[in-house]
């Protein structure tokens, strides 16, 4: 791939995860905030402390400490792999890599026991809880490498629903979390490959998702699939971290506003899971408008800025290397394996 060709899937992929990681530090000190209150946040600038976490400005949350460990184990591996993908969020569980501050916080209770499972010597596959309580949206969050690796790598629709499916299941092993990300992911492709965000949207509510996911499933996403989300009044939308109410929030503050920085601070504005919101709806409106149309005061004041950029420059460089004859494709084949589910 020439030089353009790099520097082009470096633009996205910084675009992407610098959208992230803004949405969730601006969001941090609204996190579980009542939408009546978060609904007149000042968001000018990010601000330190807030309604539950006492974090400096700028500072980041688990939502993007585990993007930038998924990131990190593909950069170190070259491929996508469940183990190496577990142990990288056990560094950051444990020693607080991947966080802006040293500090680790933010942890949810369906993360905390598939890593605690997985250090008693389970196997990364199995440590997800499958439950359907356990549909929280901490694996959509670290998503966003998975769905760009999706972009840029040629897959039989078998396997990269496989690999979404594995890369979901590794901390949250429901289907209705699965097929979320799965949803993400597509359109996170659509956007990447040119679509404008509407366009993106009309190609994912007309996927059949019932090919592969139970009916039950596929209902739990009727108000993202229906086609008339952009519709839904605020007050329709759920304050909660259940994996469906922070997809339809995301796309929806997406659809409704025409610019990063407003999609934002409506996701912010919907108030409680206010940086995982903001994060997702983050990672998207930074592709569709591009790192420049990020207010720059947001930019400078996010903390550990440049390290997270060093991580988008070498895992952009990775992901536009494999091929299906690469080492890389045999061990996918042998860490998700040929099954859906």
């Amino acid at each position: 791939m020439n030089n353009d060709n790099i520097t082009n899937v470096y633009a996205v992929v910084k675009s992407c995860i610098s959208g992230l990681a803004i949405g969730d530090a601006l969001g941090v000190p609204y996190e579980f905030m009542p939408r009546y209150l978060a609904e007149n946040a000042d968001l000018t600038h990010m601000t330190e402390n807030g309604f539950y976490h006492q974090q400096p400005a700028g500072a980041w949350s688990d939502d993007t400490a585990m993007t930038l460990a998924v990131m990190d184990s593909i950069i170190q591996t070259g491929y996508i792999d469940a183990e190496a993908m577990m142990s990288a969020f056990q560094d950051w569980y444990i020693n607080a890599r991947y966080t802006s501050t040293g500090i680790t916080f933010g942890v949810g209770r369906t993360i905390n026991f598939a890593l605690k499972k997985h250090r008693y010597g389970n196997p990364a596959l199995s440590c997800g809880p499958s439950g359907f309580r356990d549909n929280g949206n901490g694996a959509l969050m670290r998503f966003s490498p998975i769905a760009l690796y999706c972009c840029y790598n040629k897959l039989l629709r078998v396997e990269e629903i496989c690999l979404v499916n594995n890369a979901c299941q590794i901390t949250h092993a429901h289907e209705i979390s699965q097929l979320g990300c799965l949803i993400y992911t597509d359109y996170l492709k659509s956007i990447v490959s040119g679509s404008s965000k509407t366009q993106a949207y009309e190609a994912i509510c007309s996927t059949d998702y019932s090919s592969y996911y139970s009916k039950r499933a596929v209902r739990a996403y009727k108000r993202v699939l229906n086609g008339e989300l952009a519709a839904l009044p605020m007050h329709s939308l759920n304050e909660s971290s259940y994996i469906v109410d922070t997809l339809e929030a995301a796309l929806w503050a997406t659809l409704k506003e025409t610019s990063y920085e407003n999609a934002v601070k409506e996701a912010i504005h919907l108030g409680y899971d206010t940086d995982t919101v903001a994060a997702v709806t983050g990672s998207i409106c930074g592709i569709l408008y591009g790192a420049e149309s990020i207010p720059e005061e947001w930019q400078n004041e996010l903390l550990n800025r440049d390290y997270l950029e060093d991580l988008c420059r070498a895992f952009s460089s990775v992901i536009i290397s494999p091929h299906p004859k690469s080492p890389m494709f045999t061990q996918r084949k042998k860490a998700f394996g040929e099954h859906i589910g």
